[in-house]
């Protein structure tokens, strides 16, 4: 559920997809706001729904459906099932902590200021869209396991911080390299699919 979170967050809607830089005058959007220690910030805010008046970001909520690629895609059929609350959620959160797009910087520090705050806001509004039940269409929740920060930090590092960060570097080095090696692996797993189904035959 949380890493479905992660590709509703950033717009990646299939394996073969790779995060993008930010732009740089979101950095320095971002720099000119936050200019100070990270322990002086206060707590991300979550805003539950969109507030009355901000047509522009309900908008969004209509474009992010409207423009989901009508593929085959597992993960587009499940961004496609998210309820519209917690997308609304997510944009007004965002809008409220001054954000355009939540886009890690995958070329930066992992432990930057910048890239800390986009960490905070995943995990929080996780953690609301958890609570209400927002990710039970693909199977139990361990709701003690989504409220603990500690637990979701780990996973966060480790889906962000290691796959992301592989697929994101592998594709700087060869442009196309993380696409060209999902199409692989699905080709490898299917031949080995078929070779179970004839061994199963024969032995049945």
């Amino acid at each position: 559920a949380f890493q479905l979170h992660l590709r509703l967050l950033v717009g990646l809607h299939s394996q073969s997809e790779v995060p993008k830089d930010p732009p740089q005058s979101a950095i320095d959007s971002f720099n000119a706001r936050f200019n100070q220690p990270l322990e002086n910030y206060p707590k991300i805010a979550v805003v539950p729904e969109i507030p009355a008046g901000h047509s522009a970001l309900r908008e969004r909520v209509v474009s992010l459906r409207r423009d989901l690629p009508n593929t085959r895609s597992t993960i587009s059929k499940n961004i496609g099932k998210i309820d519209e609350s917690i997308i609304e959620m997510i944009l007004a959160t965002l809008d409220h902590n001054h954000f355009d797009a939540w886009c890690p910087n995958l070329a930066d520090n992992p432990r930057s200021v910048y890239n800390v705050v986009h960490q905070a806001v995943a995990i929080e509004t996780f953690k609301h869209a958890a609570v209400g039940y927002g990710y039970s269409f693909i199977g139990a929740v361990d709701l003690k396991a989504a409220q603990d920060n500690k637990t979701l930090a780990a996973l966060y590092d480790n889906y962000v911080w290691s796959y992301w960060k592989r697929s994101y570097d592998r594709d700087k080095r060869k442009p196309g390299a993380h696409a060209d090696r999902v199409k692989y692996n699905k080709a490898i797993q299917r031949r080995s699919d078929v070779r179970l189904f004839y061994i199963f035959m024969y032995i049945f």
